[in-house]
């Protein structure tokens, strides 16, 4: 995917506000204030009540389908999501504390307008885009494949709970006998 830089990238982020302007009929102030929270995450992720503005105004009076509106903005993630991955080296690509931000922001983002159109989530779009990246991005990191570990750590591992086992069980009965077993 080509970098996108200058008044691309600026259209790019000004759209979503523009078409929920467009097709919900909301306010535009009241958009961009949406659109604010999403851009700035800690305030997405806190626990500040945000307000469900379009959740609560657009689904209910208009009683419009959301889910085009859903996917446009979720697509509209996944292409911040792929900026931003673009942007770090593709040899740091599978290393969790290099990617951590890009891929919290695309899943902070596919939740918060999920939740702001009152839209299901997890749910099939989010999962789709949350695919297609990572098979654009993550399919060539390699999993660590689990062995078992070597037979005195797995023999100790299997052994020690079935030890333990009758000598609680006799442990049990023992007590219960005597009467002093309480519940």
């Amino acid at each position: 995917m080509a970098r996108r830089t200058g008044t691309g990238l600026c259209l790019l982020r000004q759209l979503p506000q523009l078409l929920l302007w467009a097709f919900l009929k909301q306010d535009l102030h009241l958009v961009r204030a949406t659109q604010a929270t999403i851009a700035n995450s800690t305030i997405a992720n806190s626990t500040e009540a945000t307000p469900h503005l379009l959740c609560n105004q657009t689904n209910h009076q208009h009683h419009q389908p959301i889910q085009p509106y859903y996917s446009y903005l979720s697509q509209h993630c996944l292409d911040n999501f792929a900026f931003e991955m673009n942007n770090i080296s593709e040899m740091y690509w599978c290393q969790w504390e290099h990617i951590i931000r890009p891929y919290s922001n695309f899943q902070d983002c596919l939740e918060f307008w999920a939740d702001k159109l009152c839209y299901p989530y997890p749910n099939e779009q989010a999962e789709g885009h949350i695919l297609m990246g990572h098979q654009q991005y993550f399919a060539s990191c390699a999993m660590h494949e689990l062995y078992d570990p070597p037979d005195d750590i797995l023999y100790t591992l299997i052994f020690i709970p079935i030890c333990i086992l009758p000598f609680l069980v006799a442990l049990v009965v023992w007590k219960s006998k005597n009467g002093e077993l309480q519940t």
